[in-house]
């Protein structure tokens, strides 16, 4: 009876597990194709997202696109509002740039100074890898060619923000959505500072891994003074 017991639970697990897969690969679909369209302004900044129009032309049931525009929220690339529809953001304005900029200073400086006192050999293995791989990311004009720098761009301070220890200031750092935002200003453009980025970023790493609080705070806002001086053009062009 015990061996039974065993082969139905199996058998429950098996099928337990083959549905959602596949309602996770349509939900990753739809979130990839949405990220590229509204990165790519073939949905406009600030215009309304029909669940029923954009799942017929994916070709998917409303299902994944609702959990693809929750993943979209989450990257602060489109707004739920009040009646439960969905809203792309407005892009930047050189008055809410300076803005993030603003925050940005106050907040990540913190971070990379607590990082190098917190973080983990685990944490800074996984920073190490992260910082590297960018160096081969593509850095074109299309989200299809920056994707995969902005996305290391992302974690490489999402890394740091978590190896904090502390969740309120992970937590602010997050809903900024920095670099998701900042995003939509690389179409047309691609990534016009990453040569220095990727200097910027090993030296960080480096007095991360140091454990110099003080040169990664300093290096870090460094960082972010340089990439607004850098991208200030862009939003003006805008």
């Amino acid at each position: 009876m015990a061996a039974d017991a065993k082969v139905a639970s199996l058998v429950v697990a098996r099928a337990t597990d083959s549905q959602p897969l596949q309602r996770r690969v349509l939900a990753d679909h739809a979130y990839e194709r949405l990220r590229e369209l509204i990165l790519d302004r073939r949905i406009a900044p600030d215009s309304w997202m029909a669940i029923d129009v954009l799942a017929r032309d994916l070709g998917v049931s409303p299902t994944p696109i609702r959990e693809a525009l929750a993943r979209l929220e989450s990257d602060g690339l489109v707004s739920k509002m009040e009646n439960g529809r969905y809203r792309t953001e407005p892009l930047l304005t050189p008055t809410s740039f300076e803005h993030l900029y603003e925050v940005r200073l106050h907040l990540e400086p913190l971070a990379a100074s607590r990082a190098a006192k917190h973080i983990s050999e685990g944490d800074l293995e996984r920073l190490r890898e992260v910082e590297l791989a960018m160096h081969a990311a593509p850095t074109g004009s299309v989200y299809a060619q920056f994707a995969q720098f902005t996305d290391g761009n992302a974690a490489f301070h999402d890394l740091i923000a978590k190896a904090t220890g502390n969740q309120f200031l992970y937590s602010a750092i997050q809903r900024l959505h920095s670099h998701h935002r900042l995003a939509h200003l690389y179409l047309n453009h691609g990534i016009i500072d990453a040569a220095p980025a990727l200097q910027e970023h090993a030296a960080i790493v480096d007095a991360i891994a140091a454990r110099n609080s003080r040169a990664a705070r300093d290096l870090m806002r460094d960082h972010i003074e340089r990439s607004r001086r850098q991208l200030q053009g862009l939003v003006a062009a805008e």
